[in-house]
């Protein structure tokens, strides 16, 4: 893992953290990430989970009532996590495969 913080939202120091790295990271979704993407083509960018809780939250407030169930999704899911916390980075992975997949979204 790797956090690095900055004063500026430009994109002059990610892409100076990334020119080398090929491979995933994760980021909330400031558009900089998507311009590096066009440059870095070794870049892959995976979304966060709680900014797109936030979505479906902001959609129930506005009244989409289509969205609550997913927040009850979410909700399954942040109960797992806060179950696995403690395991191996190995376990994390096989509880989440297996749970998140045959309990929070089961194949029909």
């Amino acid at each position: 893992m790797f956090l690095d913080f900055q004063d500026t939202r430009g994109r002059k120091a990610p892409h100076a953290q990334l020119a080398d790295f090929s491979g995933t990271i994760q980021t909330d979704a400031y558009e900089v990430y998507d311009s590096l993407k066009k440059v870095l083509p070794g870049l892959a960018r995976i979304g966060c989970a709680a900014h797109a809780r936030r979505k479906f939250h902001r959609a129930v407030k506005d009244g989409e009532g289509r969205a609550v169930p997913f927040i009850g999704l979410f909700r399954q899911l942040y109960r797992l996590e806060r179950e696995a916390r403690d395991l191996t980075p190995e376990a994390r992975h096989e509880l989440r495969r297996i749970r998140s997949t045959e309990h929070v979204f089961p194949r029909p």
